[in-house]
């Protein structure tokens, strides 16, 4: 299996789009427009004059669906940006804008010849609609400061040491997989929700099938000797300001022999070298020793402890929080 990185090249990273209801409004209001010209065309003329007028209406009708029946919405993507039934349904490349100033109803962009271009963003409810413009000043910013996205080439196997090696999952670790998420000891630890056996293979069959398929989303396994010891991924959390988010977990049987740390160094290593992620972030439970021991040792740094973490059967956790800034990234 082989990493397409013609996948992650230009994909959608933000979608914002008008209500549903929206769109079932203007389809409703020109459905009624077409039976009211349809009664009074057979009301003020004869039969084939209301036979004509339905055909037409309806004719006009399917021909107004393809403009007004389709969901508008406002997509940035690594490169550019586009609208669908808006005011930029040409991809308008990030690199392409000089500038940017928030509007009432959207931005006002300033190209490179001092021209000015509005997109306007009235079709997204209002809290939409701030949360459209703040990003588009928070991509705008950062793709001048950093560029596009650059999430590297993790093909399959590149990932490794002279002892381990980070890798998709495979048929074969269907068990390792759902050990490592249901086994009563590694539950302690873990920062999420109880889950099923059925659950697990569900989601160990979508991540075997297309393990690369979701832009900014790596899952691996950590392969010992042929072996699977446990999972590491990192998961872009916003994109715009290139943040991600780092979680591992072993099969108790390889505790305590410096393969956390290991695996963690080498992920840390594929961000440095071929992405321009600026920040990773990990969180664990303060009572957690050998999942700090991990970051800390792999060069993660603790920056802050939470109190009321996270609710773990009843009870609320403190926690800490670690970030590792990537020092390929100027400040």
């Amino acid at each position: 299996m082989t990493f397409e990185n013609e996948l992650w090249d230009n994909p959608n990273l933000a979608v914002f789009s008008e209500l549903p209801r929206e769109k079932f409004w203007r389809m409703s209001i020109a459905l009624l427009v077409v039976v009211a010209s349809i009664a009074a065309a057979y009301s003020l003329g004869s039969v084939e004059v209301g036979s004509w007028a339905v055909s037409f209406g309806f004719a006009l009708l399917a021909l107004a669906s393809r403009r007004i029946g389709g969901q508008r919405m406002l997509v940035f993507r690594s490169h550019d940006f586009f609208t669908v039934r808006g005011d930029a349904d040409q991809p308008v490349l990030w690199s392409a804008i000089s500038g940017i100033e928030i509007t009432d109803d959207g931005v006002e962009l300033t190209l490179p010849s001092g021209a000015r271009r509005r997109i306007r963003l009235r079709f997204l409810p209002i809290e939409i609609r701030w949360q459209a413009m703040t990003e588009f000043a928070k991509w705008f910013d950062c793709n001048r400061a950093l560029g596009p996205p650059r999430l590297g080439n993790a093909a399959d196997g590149s990932l490794k040491t002279d002892r381990l090696t980070l890798r998709w999952f495979a048929p074969e670790d269907r068990r390792a997989y759902a050990s490592l998420l249901t086994s009563g000891e590694n539950r302690r630890s873990q920062l999420n929700a109880p889950i099923t056996e059925r659950t697990a293979d569900e989601l160990f069959d979508r991540l075997v099938s297309a393990p690369f398929s979701t832009p900014g989303y790596w899952h691996f396994a950590i392969e010992i000797e042929g072996t699977v010891a446990g999972n590491i991924s990192l998961v872009v959390s916003d994109f715009a300001v290139r943040h991600a988010d780092l979680g591992i977990d072993l099969l108790p049987e390889f505790w305590n022999r410096g393969i956390g740390t290991e695996a963690t160094r080498t992920l840390l290593r594929f961000v440095r070298e071929q992405t321009n992620l600026a920040c990773v972030l990990a969180g664990c439970f303060s009572d957690n020793i050998a999942c700090q021991k991990v970051l800390e040792n792999a060069g993660m740094k603790r920056v802050g402890e939470m109190g009321r973490f996270f609710l773990k059967n009843g009870e609320w956790k403190t926690g800490y929080s670690y970030q590792y800034l990537n020092p390929s990234v100027s400040d």
